[in-house]
């Protein structure tokens, strides 16, 4: 299988590469829009909660895990992917701090994390292109009051408050 790779782009990891194959739909967040959607969110990283929903190729989520986020927890629907994904924590030695998760968005979050509500304080949404997840997750109550939401959609970048809350 083809490999790929992308640079963290700051912190305790700085320079440091991510290796990943290279799937069918996977499109990892460019390193400029990575950088700017970072240093807006750089208030909000230290000791944040996080949780990569679309995760691919990680790189959301090593991103914050290298600016001192507290936890990341990673949730990808691709076989191939979460190996990977799991490989990758070892290979940081964040086994502690990280963790992966195979599902199809929307999943029962009750089943995922077995009886836990975890609370996540800054969620990454970056799904698969022409699919309607996002108007899913509004309609599912999904994400905590309060938490903020990354949003990056062909290339455009916005931030969202959502009013929204997780339920089991």
């Amino acid at each position: 299988m083809k490999k790929a790779q992308l640079r963290i782009i700051a912190g305790q990891w700085r320079g440091r590469k991510l290796h990943f194959p290279t799937v069918p739909g996977l499109r990892p967040t460019p390193n400029r829009i990575r950088e700017t959607l970072f240093n807006w969110l750089a208030p909000y990283l230290s000791d944040a909660n996080c949780l990569d929903l679309f995760a691919g190729s990680g790189a959301l989520g090593f991103e914050a895990l290298s600016r001192c986020a507290k936890s990341v927890t990673f949730i990808e629907q691709s076989a191939t992917l979460v190996p990977y994904l799991e490989k990758q924590i070892k290979l940081f030695a964040v086994e502690d701090k990280a963790a992966v998760y195979q599902a199809r968005f929307p999943f029962d979050a009750a089943a995922i994390f077995k009886g836990e509500k975890p609370l996540f304080n800054l969620v990454f949404l970056d799904p698969p292109f022409h699919q309607n997840l996002l108007g899913n997750a509004r309609e599912n109550q999904t994400f905590s009051v309060g938490s903020i939401l990354s949003r990056l959609i062909t290339k455009t970048l916005s931030i969202l408050k959502p009013s929204i809350s997780i339920t089991s």
